[in-house]
């Protein structure tokens, strides 16, 4: 069952069943087994670019229904020519940017914050990730999913198959929501199912219901690693080492909702090689984490909206350099099993306790670090918690401390946004506090900033955001590049879009501006001002 959606915005909520049905499928890519047949079907798609709420060029058609392990999704996207089909990407987990994909968002506590994205494309490359604050989306994030495709006379299918064990929800609440996007790359085609400002996003999606004793097994997942190394050292003094060291993480589900993790002898050899970054400033880059004990539940250690606010999602400021950007996080994983010279350190243990109880997300996680033997550095323990309350429909009030033995930081955040202004208009607000204590130091030691910002796209947009850094804010989990400083980021713009048929499909014009300043004399360090007219 389901409400239309039309010009004026959504006109009802979108709603749609889901049976049990018996798991009796093979997930090839071909759509060819019965059990489909008994499958509900959804087929009231929209587009959403280039003109929001107008026909597809296509058709398509998603099924879907649930076994007592799993979530089952099945769509067919015709294509009239079939020969049209972009499907370049072969590489597993590589991003589909210029490919045919298909897209399904799930949100499993209804919260309209929080949720998963799987996409895939016409080769069957799967592309998954973890909604951060509503709108971003973390892709180094990994779930284990099934996914086939394939490309026949009427256009590609895939079949998907999503283990609730996979997943963190409520199982007393039968209701998800959920939402697909389809993208025609010949054409520059986004078609959706629920959508607002052509945006979709755990705030912006239909309702699943009739979701009942989903069940997740032992909720255990081990994965071990075993590292072999071999030295030699040529010479009178030299001498040949053989390192065999076992490593072991463990991931078990108290409830479907409540995470436990523990992490035993890691280092950075598990983990794939970063993106290369070319540095053009003075200040050190921000490498994301990518070490699966640390990135799963990550969503609940975001403080504020800091690292986002960039052209990394729709909020768009293309002045801000990524550093600034990440300039001032409190907590940054990769603080830890790193020595200060960036070298690896030995994790010899580490324990994690995240999810969700009750209108709380909540996330403790203690790690116990190696030696330092080149740096002089003793073996110590670190702590973090993490405690927000989900207020409202799309917004966070929460609290921050930690300590790393002489060095402790406490902080609050408040983060607000509403998707459902009249006119499909979005408005975003934040606030957030923080302050160290480190043996020695005392006073200039607290940050803080806020923002406020409407990050539409269509008609006006705009944002401000100020950050404040004193000099001896000194967070030893955060990443902080510089010190003493302010910075203020602006932007605003306007895009108008037009029916198809015509010479453009839109036309953007905007200003973006960052400065940054020193905190105590005010003089400008840098700044960064982008003026951009789009003709699409």
């Amino acid at each position: 069952h389901s409400f239309a959606q039309g010009p004026g915005g959504i006109t009802g909520a979108k709603t749609v069943e889901i049976p049990r049905l018996p798991d009796d499928v093979t997930i090839d890519g071909k759509l060819d087994d019965s059990i489909w047949d008994r499958a509900v079907v959804i087929s009231d798609f929209h587009q959403m670019a280039p003109f929001e709420y107008a026909e597809p060029s296509q058709r398509t058609e998603v099924r879907i229904f649930y076994a007592d392990d799993a979530l089952y999704i099945g769509a067919r996207m015709f294509e009239e020519d079939p020969s049209l089909i972009t499907a370049n990407v072969l590489l597993q987990g590589r991003g589909l940017p210029n490919d045919d994909s298909f897209n399904i968002m799930l949100d499993p506590y209804l919260d309209r914050r929080s949720g998963f994205v799987f996409e895939i494309n016409a080769n069957g490359v799967r592309v998954d990730g973890i909604y951060q604050n509503v709108s971003g989306v973390d892709r180094n994030w990994e779930g284990i999913w099934q996914a086939g495709s394939s490309i026949d006379e009427q256009g590609w299918v895939t079949e998907i198959r999503i283990p609730f064990q996979t997943l963190s929800f409520d199982e007393g609440n039968t209701e998800w929501g959920i939402n697909f996007r389809r993208t025609i790359r010949r054409n520059q085609e986004e078609i959706g199912w629920v959508s607002r400002n052509r945006l979709i996003n755990p705030s912006i999606a239909g309702t699943a219901t009739g979701l009942t004793d989903l069940q997740q097994g032992l909720g255990l997942d081990v994965v071990p690693y075993l590292v072999m190394r071999k030295e030699r050292t040529l010479g009178p003094g030299g001498f040949e080492d053989e390192i065999f060291e076992p490593q072991v993480d463990f991931f078990y589900k108290i409830t479907p909702q409540l995470n436990a993790a523990l992490t035993l002898n890691t280092d950075f050899s598990a983990t794939e090689v970063d993106s290369r970054q070319v540095n053009l400033t003075r200040f050190n880059l921000f490498f994301p984490e990518r070490r699966d004990f640390f990135i799963r539940d990550s969503d609940i250690f975001q403080f504020g909206r800091i690292g986002f606010g960039s052209n990394f999602n729709e909020e768009g400021n293309a002045a801000v350099p990524r550093g600034s950007l990440q300039n001032g996080r409190p907590f940054f994983s990769r603080r830890i099993g790193l020595s200060p010279g960036g070298l690896p350190v030995d994790i010899t243990a580490g324990a994690k306790l995240s999810g969700r109880v009750g209108d709380w997300d909540v996330g403790t996680l203690i790690v116990n670090q190696d030696e330092d033997e080149v740096a002089g550095i003793d073996a110590q323990t670190v702590f973090v918690s993490r405690a927000a309350l989900n207020i409202f429909d799309e917004s966070q009030l929460g609290g921050d401390p930690r300590s790393n033995i002489d060095n402790s930081l406490m902080g609050m955040d408040f983060r607000y946004r509403n998707s459902s202004l009249a006119g499909n208009r979005v408005a975003e607000g934040e606030f957030w506090y923080q302050q160290t204590d480190t043996e020695g130091i005392s006073g200039d030691d607290s940050s803080w900033g806020f923002g406020l910002s409407s990050p539409n796209t269509e008609g006006w947009r705009g944002g401000y955001r100020y950050k404040r850094i004193e000099d001896n804010f000194r967070p030893a989990l955060g990443f902080v590049n510089q010190t003493g400083i302010e910075d203020h980021s602006l932007d605003f713009g306007f895009r108008q879009f037009f029916p198809a048929g015509g010479y453009a499909r839109s036309v953007y014009g905007g200003f973006d501006a960052y400065r940054n300043s020193d905190l105590n004399s005010g003089m400008l360090i840098s700044e960064t001002k982008d003026v951009r007219i789009n003709v699409n």
